[in-house]
């Protein structure tokens, strides 16, 4: 998360005790409020790879098991100067079929400023990192496509 954004403390109990319930769930995360130059609630879809896989609906800030991470080596490097390196974060954890579960909370408040990072850098880089991505998980993209085909003739 970034360092203006606020967290409440609720939700690090809550996201805690959901994992410990169910060892399989690898990522916890909710709802937010804008505030800054934006005053607004942003409510995050319930996890649905094939959404994850056209653009990134969840915000970074997550609890997310360590196993998980290390499993698809943190980060990917390649975006971190472009950008939006949690969706493709999202995207590996999604080939890996990783739980992922929301917590109906409005748990962090994220500042949002008209010269952000995401607004100066990663907007900006869109065409670039889209390529990347589908490149990297081109086989998954694929696969996803063949899976919703399949659903629809039936």
């Amino acid at each position: 998360m970034d360092g203006d954004d606020q967290l409440g403390d609720i939700f690090i109990k809550e996201a805690i005790e959901m994992m410990e319930v169910d060892n399989q769930i690898m990522v916890v995360y909710g709802n937010g409020l804008k505030f800054g130059a934006v005053d607004q609630p942003l409510y995050v879809l319930p996890f649905e790879q094939f959404i994850f896989l056209h653009f990134n609906p969840l915000f970074v800030t997550a609890i997310i098991r360590r196993t998980a991470l290390e499993a698809v080596g943190l980060y990917d490097q390649n975006l971190s100067k472009l950008g939006l390196e949690d969706w493709e974060l999202w995207i590996s954890f999604g080939e890996r079929q990783y739980k992922f579960r929301k917590l109906e909370l409005c748990f962090l408040k994220i500042r949002i400023l008209n010269n952000s990072r995401t607004f100066q850098v990663a907007n900006k880089n869109l065409d670039s990192i889209y390529e990347y991505i589908y490149k990297k998980h081109w086989k998954f993209l694929f696969d996803s496509y063949e899976f919703l085909l399949a659903q629809n003739r039936h």
